[in-house]
């Protein structure tokens, strides 16, 4: 069975009648087309809860589940699942959890603790004995550094004032807030390339940006990668996907917009949904995506791990009356 992954921008366009010969090719049972729940953050990212915005939202799920058969990949951490999920259901267990990270600090941790019995005693010990901790060094460091010091009142606010682990977790959530909520990841690429003298003209639409970033971290002494956590939300192999296509839009390569003002909000959140879509992609033979910056990113990371998934971002089909044949004109723009 030949398995293909459309990121959701080419869903919503076969679900709102733009590509109905794709449909058609697409719902034969030769092909596997799994969802994953990166297309739930996608639809979760313009989700309110008025009442037209709830029936559009259950008209893509409808959608999903045609064209899906109820296929899901999924991440619970250490491995990557192949499961039947109704992504209403899943839709609305991200719902339910979507306000986890607000006002994020080791009292909420405690909060939650306190909800269980079995925790509630042991956890408040824990929390306690966390919010004393001082912070490492390097952060009282870097706040006392001019050069540095405006860069971590931007990232860390207020985490000078309490540079202890709780002020660290208070600071932490306001800053993945407002990350994902406002347009601060701008500013925290600007803050990466300018430290470390990135031309982001120059790197944007380089046909190796690789050697680039490598060449400019080489001055430094130290490698990129270390600024990521190997198991933080997936397999390694998961991971890593993600993480060298963030690595990639930091630095300048193919950069997202970042603008929450009128139309379509975009934030570090959008950029994060379509590293973990280059992830889930991996595991079949196709990936269609329609947004260009997020193919000559997923591309060229695909390339440099030697993956074998074919990734394109224009598709082409043309069926006999008798839909008997199919053929793909211009299939798939990338390499092997």
């Amino acid at each position: 069975m030949i398995t293909i992954y459309l990121d959701w921008s080419v869903m919503a366009q076969m679900k709102n009648g733009l590509l109905p010969d794709l449909v058609k090719v697409l719902q034969a049972e030769r092909f596997l087309i799994p969802y994953s729940t990166s297309h739930i953050g996608d639809i979760l990212s313009g989700y309110n809860k008025d009442s037209k915005q709830k029936s559009y939202t259950d008209s893509d799920f409808e959608f999903i589940t045609d064209i899906s058969r109820n296929y899901c990949l999924a991440n619970d951490s250490k491995k990557i699942n192949l499961t039947i999920s109704d992504p209403k259901e899943l839709f609305n267990k991200r719902v339910d959890e979507v306000d986890i990270l607000k006002d994020f600090s080791l009292d909420k941790i405690t909060e939650i603790l306190d909800g269980d019995e079995r925790t509630k005693e042991l956890g408040k010990i824990w929390v306690d004995l966390l919010k004393s901790i001082p912070l490492d060094k390097a952060f009282t460091d870097a706040f006392n550094n001019p050069e540095s010091s405006k860069h971590m009142e931007v990232l860390f606010p207020g985490l000078k004032d309490n540079p202890t682990i709780e002020g660290y977790f208070k600071s932490f959530g306001e800053m993945i807030n407002r990350m994902n909520g406002n347009e601060d990841y701008k500013e925290l690429r600007k803050v990466t390339q300018s430290g470390l003298g990135i031309n982001r003209d120059e790197i944007f639409n380089s046909s190796d940006p690789y050697s680039l970033i490598k060449k400019t971290y080489d001055k430094f002494k130290f490698h990129p990668k270390s600024f990521f956590q190997k198991d933080k939300y997936g397999p390694e192999w998961f991971n890593e996907i993600s993480n060298e296509y963030i690595r990639l839009d930091m630095h300048g390569y193919q950069e997202d917009r970042v603008k929450t003002g009128k139309g379509r909000k975009e934030t570090f959140k959008n950029t994060t949904e379509d590293a973990f879509h280059a992830a889930f992609a991996s595991t079949c033979n196709f990936y269609i995506v329609s947004d260009n910056r997020a193919y000559h990113k997923t591309l060229m990371v695909y390339e440099q791990l030697k993956l074998n998934t074919l990734v394109g971002n224009s598709i082409i089909v043309s069926v006999d009356p008798l839909g008997s044949t199919v053929t793909l004109v211009e299939p798939l723009n990338g390499k092997i």
